[in-house]
This record gives structure tokens, sequence and C-alpha cells, in this order.
């Protein structure tokens, strides 16, 4: 079997793709110019940070922040907000202490490490760098 072989068996979900599409950037957007949760679009703030199932970029349903915990962080926002913003502005470099530092202001405010949840929410501001795997 040869990889053209593989290739063209390949089933490509559309919607999520075309969502992904549609999405990506305007998290990159949002991370670059906002300071505070509240001053991106409603709907959009839902789709990249609150909406934990049946989610366009990324829903693994390998434990996304509870309710709870997302009060908990975006009380802090203000905290995150720069970090989102360096590795939005960043789409060649990977930013490991950037990405720890993230991984460790969301541990703080968690009952548990959210590695996926964690993951996804920095994978989707360096699309062309990093993706999410399913376990």
């Amino acid at each position: 079997m040869e990889l053209q072989d593989i290739i063209s068996k390949i089933e490509i979900w559309q919607e999520w793709h075309d969502n992904y599409c549609h999405f990506v950037p305007l998290f990159i957007e949002s991370a670059r110019l906002c300071e505070n949760w509240k001053d991106w679009n409603k709907d959009l703030f839902h789709e990249f940070f609150e909406r934990g199932c049946a989610q366009c970029v990324s829903s693994l349903k390998q434990g996304y922040f509870t309710k709870e915990e997302q009060i908990k962080i975006k009380q802090d926002w203000n905290e995150l907000a720069p970090m989102l913003k360096t590795i939005a502005e960043s789409q060649d470099k990977p930013l490991w202490d950037i990405y720890n530092k993230i991984k460790k202001f969301l541990r703080e405010r968690t009952s548990q490490d959210r590695r996926a949840a964690t993951n996804r929410l920095i994978a989707s501001l360096q699309p062309n760098l990093l993706c999410t795997i399913v376990q």
C-alpha cells in the first residue's frame, strides 16, 4: 500500500474542518487584542473557552474545565491574557516557557491537571505549530 492509497481513504469531518478554519483566526485575533475576557465577542469566547463539549476545535471529552474552574480562571483572566497574547503573536516559534506558565496558572485554579483543556487552549492559538491528540 502506498501513501496515496492511504490518503484517499481518509475521511474529513467537513463541518469540523470548516468551523476550525473559521474560528481559529478569530481566536488568535481576540487573544492579541483583548485584555479582558469580557472584551471578546460573547459567542466567540464561549467557543474558545467555555464550551466543553461538541466543540468545533479539539473537543476531546478528556476532562474539560468545570464551570467552577472556569469562574476562577476568568476572575484572574488579566494574568492569563498577556500570556495568550504572546502565544497568539508568535505563529512560527514554540514558546515553551509561556506554555509552562499557562499550565501553572491553570493548574493553580483547577482541582486536577486538566491537560487536554490546557493544551486545547494553547494549541488553538498556534495552529501551525501545535495540535491536540486524542488519548
